[in-house]
C-alpha cells in the first residue's frame, strides 16, 4: 500500500501569499517545513510514499486567543477528510484543511 506523509504548516510559510509581513520566526519556520516536505516528495514520493503540506486554517487557538475562525474540531475533522482522500498525484502538494489547493 501507500505510505502518506502529512506535514502540518501554515500559510503562512507560502512565499506567494505572503502580502502582509509579519510574524518573521513563525514564518521561517514554515517556509523550511515546505521545503522538507517539497524536497521529500521529490526523492522519495511517488506511488509507495506520498508526501503533502497541510494547512489547518486560522484556528481557534491559544496563540491567537482564541480569535481564529475555525474550531480545533472543525480543522481536525476537515485535515482528516482531506489525509483519507489523498493518493499518489498528490505527491509534493500544499492543500488547506477544506482540499483547496495553496500556492508555495
Amino acid at each position: 500500500g501507500t505510505g502518506y506523509v502529512a506535514n502540518i504548516s501554515s500559510m503562512m510559510g507560502s512565499m506567494k501569499m505572503n502580502t502582509w509581513g509579519c510574524c518573521l520566526g513563525y514564518r521561517a519556520s514554515k517556509s523550511a517545513l515546505n521545503s522538507l516536505t517539497t524536497t521529500l516528495a521529490v526523492d522519495y514520493g511517488g506511488k509507495e510514499l506520498v508526501f503533502v503540506t497541510l494547512h489547518p486554517g486560522y484556528v481557534q487557538t491559544d496563540m491567537n486567543d482564541g480569535a481564529g475562525s475555525y474550531t480545533p474540531k472543525e480543522s481536525a475533522e476537515g485535515l482528516f477528510e482531506v489525509i483519507s482522500g489523498l493518493g499518489p498525484t498528490d505527491n509534493g502538494k500544499f492543500y488547506d484543511f477544506q482540499g483547496k489547493e495553496l500556492p508555495w
